[in-house]
């Protein structure tokens, strides 16, 4: 009895200091889903996000337009960086 709680405070010391639980928050969690999104992209997202509260809260249609064209650019950018991840993905597996 004694020789097998002691294997387990070992082996769960062991665990913890190789392999210890990560709490991911729910933006940690989602990111993780997608790792096509580089931090340019995370970054170009957060302009976004701070040009949609600047049109919003000051509703001049320039602001808005503004948005609207990055909005664009961006969407369009996460779209080929997804393609591109996924193309590089099944290359690299089809040689397997």
């Amino acid at each position: 009895m004694r020789n097998s709680t002691t294997f387990l405070k070992i082996f769960k010391s062991s665990v913890d200091h190789n392999a210890p639980l990560i709490k991911l928050n729910r933006q940690l969690t989602k990111l993780a889903s997608k790792p096509w999104i580089s931090k340019g992209l995370l970054n170009s997202i957060k302009t976004k996000n701070k040009l949609y509260k600047k049109a919003m809260n000051s509703r001049i249609a320039s602001e808005f337009q503004k948005y609207k064209k990055f909005n664009n650019i961006l969407i369009h950018l996460k779209k080929k960086a997804k393609r591109n991840f996924y193309k590089i993905q099944l290359f690299e597996n089809s040689n397997t």
